[in-house]
């Protein structure tokens, strides 16, 4: 296994275990007991870290060190709020750009999301949703709003994998990207970015009610 597969596993691996509550909000983060977890050079196990602090997923903290990001309801809530404006902004690029993007990824996104529900698979249905949107990042022309996204990218993912289990319409949400791609196909900038605001604003309000309930 090359380091960049080796560092790609170790953040595979911390990140699950921060999604499944293994490493809980607060938890102290030892590089040295997780590469002997992991079964890995410190390397890797580092460099892990490293992008997990550019999500938001972990923070510093004089003197303590680096500990798993324990988000507050305000956090999250500006989080969405963010979210909103610039994913709203993305898929106007990608309408205006439309002809020469290839949007395949995303159509076999919203089969996948399809394929989960008939399933009942949830978690395939969270990773195929959290899929959907990492490809349009990646479709995305503009970096500068890409990478900026990425930077709430754990953020969003925690609540989604916290209100999918609990109340998230998923049939509506799957219905609601499959439009959100034939409005950006279609080349129709601010219908499908008033689509895509209206989807993460109705998504916001759903994170305030189960946040407000925790």
């Amino acid at each position: 296994m090359d380091k960049i597969s080796r560092t790609n596993k170790a953040y595979e691996e911390i990140r699950s275990s921060i999604f499944s509550g293994k490493l809980f909000g607060g938890y102290p983060v030892s590089e040295v007991e997780l590469a002997e977890k992991l079964h890995m050079s410190r390397t890797p196990v580092r460099e892990a870290l490293t992008r997990l602090r550019s999500e938001g997923l972990l923070e510093y903290i004089p003197r303590k060190g680096v500990i798993v990001k324990q988000f507050s309801t305000a956090e999250i809530d500006m989080a969405y709020e963010f979210t909103e404006a610039l994913e709203g902004k993305l898929v106007c690029i990608l309408a205006s750009k439309r002809d020469g993007l290839d949007f395949s990824q995303l159509h076999s996104r919203i089969a996948e999301m399809e394929e989960a529900l008939e399933q009942g698979d949830i978690d395939a249905w969270v990773e195929a949703d959290d899929l959907f949107h990492e490809d349009m990042r990646n479709l995305c022309p503009n970096t500068f709003i890409a990478d900026a996204l990425k930077g709430v990218v754990g953020q969003i993912y925690y609540t989604r994998m916290l209100i999918t289990r609990v109340m998230l319409d998923k049939k509506r949400s799957t219905q609601e990207h499959r439009e959100m791609l034939r409005l950006i196909e279609l080349g129709q900038e601010q219908e499908a970015r008033a689509c895509t605001e209206s989807h993460i604003r109705r998504i916001r309000q759903e994170v305030r009610i189960i946040m407000g309930k925790a």
